[in-house]
């Protein structure tokens, strides 16, 4: 959807005369210089000439200088869909803007934190946008969390226990993603609507007890071609468009080792493997289907997984505290 600006056009003119005020063509053919010859400092058209935004990448963070879109595109969903493609295009990094009452609706909406900044002249407030990474635990659903790890998620109930694990985790300010695989869906065995239905009531429940989850599904075979069964990191990038994600501060917990261990490693997460579902069995008789990685830790279920990341991340502290 984004394609980095290498050369000056008319589309991109109009484009950045929408975000520079009283931009002349002087004024964006200049701008669009300093994204060429400054380090750090990059500059996306969409696809098909609609939007375009500047930013400067300062490493951790991506500091967002123009973000626009054509006049027949405002209020349609551009320039978010702009700013979810940032977070796929460079995961693991906060955003940032400086903007005017006029923007400030379009970041709130997205889930940036604001500050006021201040009057830059009188009667014009500045506030600055923050969109940061958070730490995140992103755990599998059946075997790991309660159910059959090989069954249908209609016959789903929590383990003993893990709702405790749950609210450890959010106390410990963790984001909590579920990720699973439903290839029943694809086989014909299990519908979308009754996946849906089955994955709202246990959302609801969790939320209704203080929890708050995302879930995020493939509903695909192996023989699909999709991006997004575990290990590929097709889940993972819905997560990360949603919110930035701290991928050394996060984990992924599962109880299969080709799936869960090897998506975390793909992505680079901290890895924990339960023992409930078929999780003793990764360990030893399946244990060549993930070879080329290891668990951080294994536990011997979600509870105890939950109490060891609170732990870890205890430590980190009291180490950085102590440097």
């Amino acid at each position: 959807m984004l394609v980095q600006v290498s050369s000056y056009s008319h589309e991109l003119h109009n484009l950045l005369a929408l975000t520079t005020f009283k931009a002349s063509r002087d004024k964006t053919e200049s701008l669009f210089k300093t994204y060429q010859e400054n380090d750090g400092w990059c500059l996306y058209m969409t696809e098909d000439k609609k939007g375009v935004v500047g930013l400067v990448d300062q490493g951790n963070l991506l500091v967002i200088k123009h973000i626009g879109v054509g006049s027949d595109w405002q209020g349609k969903g551009l320039g978010r869909a702009m700013i979810r493609k940032l977070l796929t295009l460079y995961p693991g990094r906060g955003l940032e803007a400086e903007t005017d009452d006029q923007a400030l609706g379009f970041y709130q909406k997205l889930g940036f934190r604001v500050q006021a900044l201040g009057e830059k002249y009188p009667g014009f407030p500045r506030y600055l946008c923050q969109l940061l990474p958070t730490k995140t635990v992103l755990m599998d659903l059946q075997g790991t969390l309660g159910g059959d790890p090989l069954g249908s998620i209609l016959d789903f109930d929590f383990y003993p226990g893990v709702l405790e694990g749950l609210t450890r985790l959010k106390e410990a300010d963790y984001r909590l993603v579920i990720v699973t695989n439903q290839s029943r869906i694809a086989a014909g065995d299990l519908t979308q609507a009754d996946f849906d239905a089955k994955a709202e009531a246990l959302i609801t429940s969790l939320s209704e007890q203080g929890l708050d989850l995302e879930l995020y599904v493939c509903p695909h075979s192996r023989y699909d071609g999709c991006t997004c069964k575990k290990p590929l990191r097709g889940m993972f990038d819905q997560a990360q468009a949603k919110m930035p994600i701290d991928i050394e501060g996060s984990f992924i917990v599962g109880d299969m080792g080709k799936s869960d261990m090897m998506f975390g490693h793909r992505i680079g997460l901290r890895k924990v493997l339960v023992l409930t579902g078929v999780g003793q069995g990764s360990l030893t008789d399946f244990r060549d289907t993930w070879s080329e990685t290891e668990a951080d830790y294994v536990a011997k279920d979600f509870t105890e997984a939950s109490s060891w990341i609170v732990n870890s991340t205890k430590q980190v502290q009291y180490m950085s505290e102590g440097a």
